[in-house]
């Protein structure tokens, strides 16, 4: 208690310290980064939670991309006492010469199962609940349709062959859940007002909503479904499991991996600040020493004083954390409706008890090295820091760190293993750099030839400065580079290649009518290419959701069904990776080619098995090969391709996808053609480069944000930095005055100092930007690497002039230096 006691009096005179507060700074920010993360990902499971359980609209719901068989649905209906079934799909309605491309829900009596559908009978008007569905030979349609076809109440419509009455302005639908959070135009529809119409594409979504309150009920559905329906999904109110929620746990993880960069560059500026603490620690131990007070109790007082720092910045991080969550959150309302900023217990101290482990672990070899140092180095204040024991414990921590937030160690190990090698290279090139010049100018006399001698002394300092304020420029310039060149060459391709009009879903059968509506209407029409939509069934024989599989984008895009094309001669777009591409004259039809990422993603290698679900039929193929995409023809690629001899085999229904070029002319005519055939999925340019450009711009908002993130780690590396040499830049500015030299001169060699560091590090940016386009350009996005050097040349420019300001602010308080007091200490 005493000792406890004497901590806080020496806690509350030493904390007003600027090497305290630094550790204070640090610290806070280290746990204001990771509780923010934790608070708002906590905040968004809550919402996804609570959107389970409102917006399912029954108790379970099944999903598959073909409809249950009698017999199936026969047996459904014995487990729940409410089944309904309702199907999905985009179509296209039109009114006159307008159209609209909706999402087209056609539902049954029993619809809704649970909760209400609301509705309003002119546009903003008063919503009304009610528990049945649109009449026979009536739509109801959301208020954006209402407003772009300039609907209101007993309008007509049509869809196809059918016209049909506008009964309602769409508003809630309980099953909203089923739906994410997609964007498309809804309209809804009875089941029986289109059983007539043909409106089959191979993308219709069946679901079937259970009303199943007994938890026996819901088991025996769901051992049902796993014995019948492999690649059905399903959703259970109960089990509280949202469809977005291991998303969003992926999202959170790798952010958190990603602020292994932040806490990295925190603990280095925790070891500059370490130097001039362990000084204090070694003056007071001594003093403790004399009055006969153990070794082991002042490690114990010390380890309680960093306890007390730790305490005591958690008040500013949690603070700012929650004002950051709101901030966020508010941001998130357009994709969450609802979504509120809370308070959560026990994620903020789950996060709390990682930070102090991967504090504390970073901190350890400090306590360790007093522990075991001598007394008689302590009196004498002989300790020196080591470096050793001090990279020891800073690999622990950020190992911590590092496993509490992977749920990919593969993809983890790839950014540790680059991340560790860019700062190797950046070490390497800042002591051959400096070493060279220091070289150089020792033959010469002068304030440079000085400063080079004193940064190859403190190379280490030097390089942390760099390799912040480099990581800071590289990751800012980079993005926003790849942003503009992203942009004008997706804006030139879509034009050039593509044409203006996108046709991403054709039957066969509708092909004729496109091609007679083209001449008519004097579009062109471009490459088209064939396929089938097919589901990814089994692996190695295996259903596809039973294989533990890493989280990849692949992967979730692989529970939808894909198109699966099929060709005699690699096409002129993709290039062989792996493996040998089969001949025109090989009947050995089951054989896949595999898009290289996808297979990577998979952890699929060449020789093994794969299956597709066509229609309800599997087939099994071999991997013999795996392709790329290639510059110079169609921008239209697929995963994965079979060979043409196929085709007589599993005789799939076939699709079509390409482009067209339409003149101005011609879009008032496209209503005719979808009129007559609303299953055609079409999107023009200019939609695809308005959601392009949204992309782009969150993108380069995120970028930027994290540059910023960096940015202000990189000023307290710096602040770090200073704080731990500045002893010795006060005796060396010291001397410097006493042997005659001006406070110019001396202002004049700082700022060569930091002249030399921003050149360092704005030349390994520029050169870590023509690495990382050269590889990126041509390996992912198949483009050609061309810099701006006037635009690298400035940039140099101005790094350089922030970068010395920078320092010499920091650095201000070593010029008001006495050589009487330098004397005398």
């Amino acid at each position: 208690m005493r000792d406890i006691t004497l901590v806080k009096k020496i806690f509350r005179k030493s904390i007003g310290q600027r090497d305290q507060l630094l550790v204070l700074g640090i610290q806070s920010c280290l746990v204001f980064f990771l509780v923010t993360l934790s608070l708002t990902s906590a905040s968004i499971q809550e919402y996804l939670a609570k959107n389970l359980q409102s917006l399912l609209g029954s108790d379970m719901v099944i999903a598959q991309h073909y409809p249950l068989t009698p017999g199936q649905l026969n047996r459904l209906r014995t487990y729940g006492t409410v089944v309904s079934e309702t199907t999905v799909q985009v179509v296209n309605i039109t009114r006159g010469v307008k159209w609209q491309r909706v999402q087209l829900k056609q539902v049954d009596n029993n619809y809704p199962v649970q909760g209400q559908l609301t509705y309003s009978t002119t546009m903003g008007g008063v919503a009304k609940a009610t528990s049945s569905p649109p009449a026979e030979g009536e739509i109801w349609v959301d208020s954006r349709v209402a407003a772009h076809l300039n609907l209101s109440i007993g309008n007509k419509i049509t869809l196809g062959k059918t016209t049909l009455r506008v009964g309602a302005i769409l508003g809630h639908e309980p099953d909203r859940l089923l739906e994410g959070h997609n964007v498309e135009m809804r309209a809804l529809v009875s089941s029986h007002s289109l059983i007539d119409e043909n409106l089959g594409t191979g993308k219709i979504q069946h679901r079937y909503l259970i009303a199943a309150s007994s938890a026996y009920s819901r088991e025996a559905v769901t051992q049902w479904v796993s014995e019948t329906l492999p690649e059905a999904q399903l959703l259970d109110r109960h089990s509280g499991q949202h469809p977005l929620s291991r998303q969003w746990q992926r999202i959170e993880n790798f952010l958190g991996l990603v602020s292994v960069i932040f806490f990295f560059m925190g603990i280095i500026a925790l070891h500059m600040v370490s130097r001039r603490l362990l000084e204090q620690q070694q003056y007071r131990f001594a003093l403790y020493l004399s009055f006969g007070v153990s070794l082991e109790r002042c490690v114990r007082m010390s380890i309680f004083e960093w306890g007390m720092i730790f305490i005591l910045a958690l008040a500013p991080a949690l603070l700012l954390a929650y004002s950051a969550q709101h901030l966020i959150v508010m941001s998130l309302q357009s994709q969450f409706a609802g979504i509120a900023a809370d308070f959560h217990w026990k994620r903020v101290l789950e996060t709390l008890q990682v930070a102090f482990l991967v504090l504390f672990c970073n901190q350890l070899p400090l306590f360790w090295q007093l522990k075991n140092t001598a007394i008689t180095t302590l009196i004498r204040k002989q300790s020196q820091y080591s470096m050793r024991w001090q990279l020891l414990g800073s690999s622990l921590a950020l190992f911590i760190l590092i496993a509490c937030y992977s749920d990919n160690w593969l993809l983890t190990s790839m950014v540790i293993a680059a991340m560790v090698s860019t700062i190797l290279l950046m070490l390497v090139t800042t002591w051959i750099l400096i070493t060279l010049a220091a070289q150089a100018s020792h033959r010469f006399s002068g304030i440079l030839s000085f400063v080079f001698a004193i940064m190859k002394q403190r190379v280490f300092s030097k390089f942390t400065q760099i390799f912040g304020f480099g990581l800071c420029m590289t990751l800012l310039l980079f993005s926003l580079m790849l942003m503009r060149d992203i942009g004008d060459a997706m804006h030139s391709q879509l034009r050039q290649s593509n044409g203006n009009l996108l046709i991403s879903d054709a039957r066969d059968w509708q092909m004729d009518a496109i091609s007679a509506w083209s001449r008519e209407s004097d579009s062109k029409m471009r490459d088209f290419h064939v396929y089938t939509p097919a589901l990814l069934s089994r692996i190695h024989g295996r259903p596809i959701r039973d294989l533990s599989l890493p989280p990849s984008d692949s992967l979730t895009r692989l529970q939808h069904p894909i198109r699966l094309s099929w060709s005699e001669q690699i096409p002129t777009n993709n290039k062989v990776l792996q493996g040998n591409w089969w001949s025109p004259d090989d009947n050995h039809w089951q054989q896949v080619s595999v898009e290289g990422e996808v297979l990577t993603d998979l952890g699929l290698k060449l020789g093994e098995k794969i299956s597709f679900d066509l229609e309800g039929k599997e087939y099994e193929f071999t991997i013999v090969a795996s392709h790329d995409f290639k510059p110079g023809g169609s921008q239209i690629t697929f995963w994965f391709r079979i060979p043409s001899v196929a085709v007589q085999h599993i005789k799939p229904k076939v699709h079509y996808m390409g482009n067209m070029e339409l003149p101005m002319t011609a879009w008032e005519k496209l209503g005719q053609l979808l009129r007559k055939h609303p299953s055609l999925a079409l999107t023009s340019l200019q939609e695809i480069t308005e959601r392009f450009d949204k992309t782009m711009a969150l993108v380069r908002k995120v970028a930027v944000s994290f540059s910023a993130a960096i940015l202000l780690f990189s000023l307290i590396v710096i602040a770090a930095s200073i704080a731990g040499f500045e002893s010795d830049d006060r005796k060396r500015l010291g001397l410097l005055l006493s042997m005659g030299l001006k406070k110019r001169d001396c202002l004049k060699l700082v700022g060569y100092e930091w002249l030399i560091t921003g050149l360092i590090a704005a030349i390994g940016s520029i050169l870590g930007i023509w690495v990382a386009g050269s590889l990126i350009y041509s390996s992912q996005l198949s483009m050609t690497y061309n810099p701006d050097y006037a635009w690298l040349l400035s940039t140099l420019g101005i790094s350089c002039f922030l970068v010395c300001v920078t320092g010499l602010l920091f650095c201000r308080r070593n010029f008001k230096v006495s050589i009487c007091e330098l004397i005398k200490e």
